[in-house]
């Protein structure tokens, strides 16, 4: 390669050549913060594997847009390409029979990962810790490689379970930052020394473990409040301006319902608010639709190529449904098209019988001791339609996510705050007594079920009737940018700011989140690769 390695990266790729003569050890840790190379080293190192013919790489990623953008670092120029996987299909995982709103997979047949010799998996930080042990004992049974790359400052899994020490609890990073073979990068590559991007980075990244205030980030990182700082409507201002001058502009906030608000308020500025869709409608897959070649994939960034609107739509009996039939182009490889799919307008009076009958099917699936046949009948009508929101069935009542969690905030308890999912008891605690007094025995519900625990399960979940396949892209959660790099970002500190300790019932300790604050910012913030603003009130 004609670019240069940094002293760090140097040295990291001799380690990697030790690593691959060495036969005890099976794994080894490519570690680095935003900017510090660990892309650009992982083709070099995947270039002296191949060259070297130590072995066949599969590269790996949580996500299907990590894996996308590995796919297309690694592959850029090669003839023969480096097959990519998420870890989910890496592992065979297979979605286990739940509640509409409750996602609970298996593993199934590893019979992909015996294809190979290396595996380099990136965006380690995002993986669950039971899947990566996994993976790693693969590795050690079938005398394999492994790289991990990632980033510790960023935050772990959703999923990560809470742990207790002392008086606190807490999220621990992933596990793959506790091997012992780790290469760490310092130096700063992705841009100039000076940029105001990385001082708040590195700042972040130093001070992870403090309470941090916006004027102490603006002061340790010696940028100036008026080159970082924007107040909210000029923020909705600049943004429309840089949508329209076609930069690659995203808000990141921390809630559902700040993203929302944030969607809401840029297609008002656009000027789209009463339309369903629009060409060039930027949106952002929450669900993966189509097997076995995927049209939608969680995570993944899309652009309306075309539509064109429609009142005679079939699916089943079910004629003169109104939609769009909208054309996708995926933003990462803009040769990836899905074409005619049907967006339906969920409200639209044509539409009633089929969504009518569409949640009784749906009703039937979260029922006590469903079938997999009432969760195929669903799918009969739920594989034909795009849907852009969440709809919940509560009390003989339809309503959205926003207006459930308004009304009944303590549906959304995650369910494994009060039920030991391995034992089976309910805890003793002041929730659980909440939850008695409020909706009577929904947690001996719970468990007479015979439906899995699924990890992130809430009591919501349960209502659920139509889970949204995709959503409007200019605004997305910290946790759905991780693994993105945009143009231009806009981070709302108010929203990050509502982040703050809180008791944990299960653990019977104060859950201490000023780190998971710092990370989520960290993340926010290291999206944005030639300009970032923090708005404030």
């Amino acid at each position: 390669m004609e670019s240069k390695l940094t002293p760090d990266q140097e040295q990291s790729y001799k380690n990697i050549q030790v690593f691959f003569k060495d036969e005890d050890n099976p794994a080894i840790v490519i570690m680095g913060s935003a900017g510090t190379g660990k892309t650009f080293l992982t083709r070099y190192i995947v270039d002296y594997i191949l060259n070297e013919r130590m072995g066949s790489v599969a590269a790996i990623a949580p996500t299907h847009k990590a894996r996308r953008v590995l796919e297309k670092t690694l592959n850029t120029e090669r003839f023969f390409p480096v097959p990519s996987f998420t870890v989910a299909s890496l592992l065979g995982k297979i979605r286990e029979h739940s509640y509409i709103g409750s996602h609970k997979y298996t593993n199934g047949s590893k019979q992909k990962m015996d294809k190979f010799e290396v595996f380099i998996l990136d965006e380690v930080s995002m993986v669950e810790d039971k899947d990566l042990e996994e993976i790693i004992d693969y590795i050690c049974e079938h005398d394999k490689k492994l790289i991990l790359v990632g980033d510790n400052c960023q935050i772990p899994c959703p999923s990560q379970i809470v742990v207790r020490e002392g008086d606190i609890c807490y999220k621990p990073d992933s596990v793959a930052f506790t091997i012992a073979n780790i290469c760490v990068l310092n130096n700063i590559v992705r841009q100039a020394a000076d940029s105001p991007i990385i001082r708040i980075a590195s700042y972040l990244r130093d001070n992870l473990l403090s309470e941090i205030s916006l004027d102490d980030i603006i002061i340790g990182s010696k940028v100036s409040t008026e080159d970082i700082t924007i107040s909210c409507e000029d923020a909705y201002s600049q943004f429309i301006s840089e949508r329209q001058a076609n930069m690659d502009v995203r808000m990141i906030s921390y809630t559902n319902a700040s993203i929302r608000r944030h969607n809401t308020r840029i297609r008002r500025d656009l000027g789209i608010e009463d339309r369903l869709i629009v060409v060039d409608e930027l949106l952002t897959g929450y669900n993966n639709v189509g097997w076995p070649t995927p049209v939608i994939e969680n995570g993944t960034d899309y652009m309306v190529s075309s539509l064109r609107q429609t009142s005679r739509h079939m699916i089943g009996n079910y004629s003169g449904l109104v939609g769009y039939l909208v054309d996708l182009v995926d933003l990462v490889d803009q040769s990836n098209i899905s074409r005619e799919l049907f967006f339906i307008n969920v409200r639209h009076s044509h539409n009633a019988n089929f969504m009518k009958e569409f949640v009784r099917r749906a009703e039937h699936v979260n029922k006590r001791y469903s079938t997999k046949d009432a969760y195929r009948k669903y799918c009969a009508l739920k594989n034909k339609a795009v849907f852009l929101e969440d709809v919940y069935n509560y009390c003989g009542k339809i309503m959205t996510e926003a207006d459930l969690r308004h009304t009944q905030p303590l549906l959304f308890t995650k369910v494994k705050e009060v039920i030991d999912t391995t034992t089976k008891a309910i805890a003793v605690s002041e929730l659980t007594e909440k939850l008695r007094n409020t909706y009577g025995e929904i947690i001996e519900g719970r468990l007479i079920d015979n439906k899995p625990f699924a990890d992130g399960e809430v009591f919501a979940d349960q209502y659920m009737v139509v889970e949204k396949d995709i959503y409007y892209g200019y605004a997305m959660t910290a946790h759905k940018s991780q693994g993105s790099t945009y143009e231009s970002v806009y981070v709302d500190e108010n929203d990050f700011n509502k982040i703050s300790d809180r008791w944990n019932y299960k653990l019977r300790a104060m859950e201490n989140r000023f780190k998971e604050k710092n990370q989520l910012k960290y993340v926010a913030c290291t999206r944005a690769s030639k300009k970032l603003r923090i708005m404030v009130s």
